[in-house]
């Protein structure tokens, strides 16, 4: 967990840790061990666990100003030291509460992640959300599954 400090005042806060590359799931409240991480993409064919922020949280008073940008370039910086090749999140898929997240993210130039899953079961939300890539739902709520290229060969 990175912390934005001003002043002696948490003005942000967003987390970055290894996980899945699971669409359908959130990452847990918890720490559970890389080896049990690893255990898992490997038996479910999905790789080794990747960059996975959530929780990227700013402050009321200090939205807008481009912390929320800073702290992104921050995870993406420490996901490189580490030596991962793409960083993932999940954002809203809401077109109205979503649209901050969601500019913040494209602008930045995360993209989302193609399903193989028919977006059919996604009709009760709406014909507006029949063709949006990306789009998963997760514990009930509608979200983008994006992701971000670090580096190139």
């Amino acid at each position: 967990i990175l912390c934005l400090l001003q002043d002696d005042q948490i003005v942000g806060i967003i987390e970055l840790s290894r996980q899945p590359p699971d669409a359908e799931r959130n990452p847990p409240p918890y720490p559970i061990p890389m080896f049990y991480k690893e255990v898992m993409c490997e038996a479910k064919g999905m790789g080794m666990p990747v960059a996975w922020v959530t929780n990227l949280l700013i402050d009321d008073n200090y939205r807008g100003l481009g912390y929320g940008k800073l702290l992104m370039f921050a995870v993406e910086g420490l996901a490189r030291k580490w030596e991962l090749r793409s960083i993932y999140l999940h954002t809203q898929a809401d077109s109205v509460s979503g649209v901050v997240p969601q500019s913040l993210y494209f602008g930045m130039g995360y993209k989302p992640v193609e399903s193989s899953k028919s977006l059919e079961q996604y009709s009760w939300m709406g014909p507006e959300h029949m063709n949006i890539n990306g789009l998963c739902i997760v514990e009930g709520v509608p979200l983008l599954f994006l992701k971000k290229d670090l580096c190139s060969d």
